[in-house]
């Protein structure tokens, strides 16, 4: 009986190994794909941002040197 009680813990560990696994490589890869979007959407707008930001600088500064 022993036997038995530890082939179907092992058994049973072994398939929620396996369970978990399997329910979590999707995860972590949907998890990948909307960080990757994010950081992709962020740098861009952040690049923008800062472009508008050094024209008005630029601007700023063309208009006090010209005075």
């Amino acid at each position: 009986m022993r036997i038995t009680n530890r082939f179907h813990s092992h058994l049973g560990l072994r398939l929620l190994g396996w369970f978990l696994l399997l329910s979590l490589v999707p995860l972590l890869v949907s998890n990948w794909i909307g960080y990757w979007s994010s950081y992709s959407i962020i740098e861009g707008l952040l690049d923008s941002t800062l472009d508008a930001v050094a024209e008005v600088q630029v601007s700023y500064i063309r208009s006090r040197i010209g005075r």
